[in-house]
């Protein structure tokens, strides 16, 4: 179920900042690894 939320509030256009208040997340270590594998990833490079 985390892993979805994040996704959704990544796709909604919320910060990491939010996302991470939003799951009680303190590791941005933790954020990443749940949005790794979002279709709508900040981190990844696309050509």
């Amino acid at each position: 179920m985390r892993v979805g939320t994040a996704q959704d509030l990544l796709k909604a256009g919320h910060g990491t900042a939010a996302i991470m208040r939003a799951e009680g997340w303190k590791s941005v270590n933790v954020l990443t690894r749940y949005l790794e594998t979002a279709e709508h990833n900040v981190w990844r490079v696309t050509r």
